[in-house]
């Protein structure tokens, strides 16, 4: 499971935290993702909960106030 989560603490200023929440088998699927996006086959992963059709996230907040993310899309690009 990975589950990511935005947490605000100033409801004033909007989202100012990602938590990314893994067990062990979320884990290894995450650094599988990251290695498959370093071998170059793509330029970006998508990450999904299974309400948006995906299988990657666990889409259920992990705290009390926090807001689960449904989609995550990670880039690979030269940041300059």
């Amino acid at each position: 499971m990975i589950a990511i989560d935005v947490r605000t603490f100033d409801k004033s200023k909007g989202p100012e935290e990602l938590v990314v929440t893994l067990d062990q088998e979320g884990l290894k699927s995450l650094i599988a993702q990251l290695q498959f996006l370093a071998s170059g086959k793509t330029e970006h992963l998508d990450l999904m909960s299974d309400a948006w059709g995906g299988t990657h996230l666990h889409g259920v907040s992990q705290a009390p106030g926090d807001y689960p993310i449904q989609y995550l899309k990670v880039y690979l690009r030269d940041l300059a």
